[in-house]
């Protein structure tokens, strides 16, 4: 079974409209986009962390 877990955020409405403006360009959504960063980073820190083990 998935658990999924929710990200809030506060941001500058203005930061907020560039963004999906600029992202729309790409057909990304704001919430692909932070997804996709999210995994990012977790599987940077995971790699990073079995290398120095």
């Amino acid at each position: 079974m998935i658990i999924m877990a929710r990200i809030e955020v506060r941001i500058d409405d203005d930061v907020k409209q560039k963004a999906v403006a600029e992202l729309a360009k790409h057909q990304i959504t704001l919430s692909a986009f932070v997804k996709a960063q999210v995994a990012t980073v977790s599987s940077l820190l995971f790699n990073a962390k079995c290398r120095t083990k």
